[in-house]
């Protein structure tokens, strides 16, 4: 029984000591104190890793964004090449009457009037795409907007206005159709680079996840490793304490 008791007793003693040991209470012989700067180390960087992660979840969130906004681009870029031909057909028939080409220019405006509404109306994640404001993430340290200007002319309308392409009252001679053509064909181009423009910057924020993925795993490891070396300074410093002969 008595074995029993001081076994617990020093079990405890040492317990108690390695408590103090971990938390700055006791120093070498050499002034040296094994605090616990290495946890609040460790702590830190885990802290850093999380930052990393928090930052890394945002760019997946941006590219998405990005992506989606591009989708909705194109789609839009699509039915204007749809109305582009419905006109070509249009000036390239010959004997077509001022009704059959007020006619296409009239269903062409309408359809271009639609497709613009329902691309600035996209949403994701209940997040207008292509209007208002440049979405900024936050990349740890830093802010990154995406869906910048250029990508923001479809949602103030600007030239994708119907009206500005096919003008309040729709012609009916090929000259009005040649005009409407015209415009068509310079929306398209814009829409074209917004479309590079789009994914220009998911591969910027791909890399940017990329990096913030390495930086996550590099802290993660360095966490890891400071808190080993914390744990394993107490130890052999309460071994030398209790006499097991180990150098602090």
């Amino acid at each position: 029984m008595a074995g029993t008791v001081t076994s617990a007793t020093s079990s405890l003693a040492s317990e108690l000591l390695l408590n103090k040991i971990m938390n700055g209470q006791v120093q070498t012989s050499t002034g040296q104190t094994i605090t616990a700067a290495g946890r609040q180390l460790s702590a830190a960087l885990s802290g850093q890793a999380y930052t990393a992660r928090v930052a890394e979840t945002n760019m997946e969130y941006g590219e998405g964004l990005v992506s989606a906004a591009q989708n909705e681009v194109s789609n839009l870029k699509d039915k204007l090449l749809q109305i582009k031909q419905n006109i070509i057909d249009i000036q390239n028939r010959d004997g077509a009457s001022t009704t059959d080409i007020k006619s296409v220019l009239t269903s062409a405006k309408n359809a271009f009037a639609q497709a613009t509404k329902l691309a600035i109306n996209a949403t994701y994640n209940n997040e207008k795409l292509l209007a208002g404001a440049t979405k900024n993430l936050n990349a740890g340290a830093t802010k990154i907007g995406v869906l910048g200007a250029d990508m923001k002319v479809l949602g103030s309308m600007g030239t994708f206005k119907a009206d500005t392409v096919f003008g309040n009252t729709v012609g009916s001679n090929k000259t009005a159709a040649a005009t409407a053509l015209s415009k068509v064909n310079a929306t398209i181009n814009a829409l074209m680079n917004m479309e590079a423009a789009a994914q220009t910057q998911i591969k910027a924020v791909q890399n940017q996840k990329l990096i913030l993925a390495d930086q996550g795993a590099n802290l993660d490891a360095a966490a890891a490793g400071q808190g080993v070396a914390s744990m394993g300074g107490a130890n052999n410093l309460l071994s030398a304490m209790l006499g097991g002969g180990t150098n602090v």
